[in-house]
């Protein structure tokens, strides 16, 4: 985590007019890349956002490595019609929600109904679905995205060993029908960032898939700088992993050390020692043990590593 010297110097350094503009300095000075590389920019550029001009665009690089199938999978009944054609359906003591487009109604051409069968067709990848990023989803149907249950794992990968990295995720994890979603940046230049590439799955497949990725992470060393996002954990070199808060995480962690940040400022504790007690304080408040801030409120770190 961040030390009081940092603590002090986000402030010297922010400028920031509103606690909206400390989240976003915090987010792309702190977590995006490493503090102490922004504390040594000219003042005019550490006082900002930091944002590379993005060049060069990999997605046919990447979807060239892409080693998986679309998603096709049968037996799903409708349990719930929802609004502009989202259904709810089952397939044994799985709910899940579908979007228009990405199932079959296999019993009517017109209309969709409770009870009817449906068959899930799921595209490989996306180029739209996040501006900047390239999606990968795997081969068997997984939880939402937004599941407390969803991990991330965070590959800090060059450009250059991006496409590799896409060829042996999506071959390791497809061996083993495990369900994920991956995303990697469009942009070569946008590979500055500690979690350029980013793999999400179910808490449920950790210890096979740790073991997977494991593997994964010693043929892709090479392409791995070392350092990784802040308030994740460390897994191995330029590898780390947090739970999903159902949002960015990222975000949501600068987010509590901004408000912390201000909290202090209009106290007037603006010294190292009282800035680290509003830190404590604020992810405390929040649920967050500041210790492991990579976990969501309430859990347990369970997560060894190979």
């Amino acid at each position: 985590m961040l030390t009081g010297q940092d603590l002090a110097g986000i402030l010297a350094a922010a400028g920031a007019a509103t606690q909206d503009d400390l989240t976003e300095f915090v987010y792309w000075n702190c977590y995006v890349r490493d503090f102490s590389e922004a504390a040594h920019e000219p003042a005019e550029r550490a006082t900002q956002a930091w944002r590379p001009v993005l060049r060069e665009d990999l997605t046919p690089l990447l979807r060239a490595a892409h080693a998986g199938n679309p998603c096709r999978e049968f037996g799903w009944r409708v349990e719930q019609v929802l609004e502009a054609g989202r259904v709810v359906a089952r397939k044994g003591g799985d709910v899940r929600r579908f979007e228009p487009g990405h199932y079959l109604n296999l019993d009517s051409p017109f209309s969709t109904g409770k009870d009817q069968r449906i068959a899930i067709c799921l595209p490989k990848d996306s180029t739209t679905l996040q501006a900047g990023y390239y999606h990968i989803f795997g081969e068997a149907i997984g939880e939402d995205d937004e599941s407390p249950r969803i991990l991330r794992f965070y590959w800090n990968i060059t450009a250059e060993g991006a496409p590799l990295l896409v060829g042996l995720i999506t071959r390791a994890l497809g061996r083993f029908q495990i369900p994920y979603q991956m995303k990697l940046p469009h942009a070569r230049t946008a590979y500055f960032r500690r979690d350029a590439a980013v793999v999400y799955l179910n808490r449920r497949y950790y210890r096979v898939a740790a073991m997977i990725l494991a593997g994964v992470h010693r043929e892709i060393a090479a392409h791995l700088a070392d350092d990784t996002p802040l308030y994740t954990k460390r897994l191995a070199r330029g590898l780390a992993m947090a739970e999903n808060p159902g949002e960015s995480f990222g975000k949501t962690r600068s987010r509590m050390v901004a408000q912390a940040l201000w909290k202090a400022r209009e106290l007037g504790l603006t010294g190292e020692t009282g800035l680290l007690a509003a830190l404590d304080r604020e992810f405390r408040e929040c649920g967050i043990d500041p210790d492991r801030p990579y976990l969501n409120p309430g859990s347990r770190d369970e997560y060894g590593w190979p």
